[in-house]
């Protein structure tokens, strides 16, 4: 069976590197390198992630990637060798499409600084690196808070707004008949998402808000114009 989860490493100490030798032995599934991926082990033969041993695909960046000096960046190179040794991964049937994507340092039970802060100020992108990215998924509580918003508009219509696991926020609606849309992208331009609340107003049309990575809020509202039935992203 293919694991639904992927935890995410740093070596720890010195510059990202192809020498593998100095951590491969960690019980890693794949190794991130300096200019290439390197395959050490099946998720299903990983011991790299306590308490989730043989059921994550554990992916570890060599080097140190920000809790040591010198620190080294997570580059867009590096998400591209990430997104590589998924799609090995992957296309071995060895884990699902959009696993659940967690960063040692916030997976039950471990207590580390691990992948380091400079990992996880890219989050977003590793995560989407971390997939097939085929489709938004939606995010864990570990990832976001507040991810997901529900209004009725005024045409008694249920909406659900949800910060995907991408960083970008997505909609969907109840259709007649009493099935659902597909996930509409509502980004508007916009990225870094974090948590979203909806609500409607006394005018009948929902508002939606939004929080973004940076701390700063926008709000955006339905509009009666069928060719742009969201207003623009105005500062909250």
């Amino acid at each position: 069976m293919p694991v639904e989860r992927a935890t995410v490493h740093h070596q720890g100490g010195g510059a990202p590197t192809d020498n593998s030798s100095g951590y491969s032995h960690g019980g890693y599934s794949y190794g991130i390198g300096a200019t290439r991926w390197e395959r050490f082990r099946s998720p299903q033969d990983s011991y790299a992630t306590l308490n989730y041993n043989h059921v994550s695909l554990d992916i570890c960046l060599s080097g140190s990637r920000g809790n040591t000096d010198p620190a080294y960046q997570v580059t867009d190179h590096d998400l591209e060798l990430i997104h590589g040794a998924f799609m090995d991964c992957f296309n071995r049937g060895e884990v699902v499409a959009m696993p659940l994507v967690v960063a040692h340092k916030n997976s039950p039970g471990s207590q580390t600084v691990c992948p380091g802060d400079n990992t996880m100020a890219r989050w977003n992108e590793v995560v989407r690196a971390v997939s097939n990215q085929s489709q938004p998924r939606p995010p864990t509580p570990e990832e976001f808070e507040m991810q997901m918003a529900s209004a009725i508009n005024k045409a008694g219509v249920p909406n659900v707004f949800q910060v995907g696991g991408d960083g970008k926020l997505y909609n969907r609606w109840r259709e007649t008949g009493g099935g659902w849309s597909g996930w509409n992208d509502l980004s508007g331009g916009k990225s870094q998402f974090v948590a979203v609340t909806a609500l409607k107003v006394p005018a009948g049309e929902i508002n939606v808000w939004v929080t973004m990575r940076d701390g700063k809020s926008f709000f955006r509202y339905e509009t009666e114009d069928p060719a742009k039935p969201w207003s623009d992203w105005k500062a909250g």
